[in-house]
Order: C-alpha cells, then structure tokens, then sequence
C-alpha cells in the first residue's frame, strides 16, 4: 500500500512501524524503551502508546508496561514479517 492509499492514521501507524523496524535492525536482540521510541518517532507518550495499542490489537507488536512506569515495545513475528515485506531488509 503506498502513502498516497493510506489515510493520515494509517500514513501515521505505518512511520510508526517503519521507526520500530529499523530501531529492530540496530539492536535485534533487545526491545525497544517506550521513552526512545517516543524520542525516535517525535511522538508524545500518550499519542504512542494509543498508536502502540492499536499495533498490538492487530497482533504486530508487544508492548511490556511497567508498574513503577515506562515499558518496551518489541516487534512480533508477524510484526517483523510484515516490516520485512514493506521496508525491506
């Protein structure tokens, strides 16, 4: 789907992810902070985490909130193959 198909929330859930993506391809093996994907994507936190909601209802990432706050997000497979089909490698 190109970025002239989507609409503006679906343009925004699709930065998001491509942010994801590549923050998954600098450090595969950690997840990412909610406080950096914050800074990474110019997002404020309560904007992130209702776009991070919405990615994890459709099953493409894993959001770990923490009781004493803060959490990570990680891509799951289905996450990373959809990222792979749509940014690349």
């Amino acid at each position: 789907m190109s970025n002239e198909q989507m609409n503006e929330g679906e343009a925004a859930l699709a930065g998001l992810l491509e942010q994801l993506w590549r923050m998954a391809q600098e450090a595969p093996s950690r997840s990412c902070s909610l406080a950096r994907a914050s800074k990474r994507t110019r997002r404020p936190m309560s904007v992130l985490t209702r776009q991070l909601s919405l990615l994890s209802e459709a099953g493409w990432v894993q959001v770990a909130a923490h009781e004493e706050g803060g959490g990570s997000v990680t891509l799951t497979a289905a996450g990373r193959e959809l990222c792979a089909g749509w940014f690349g490698a």
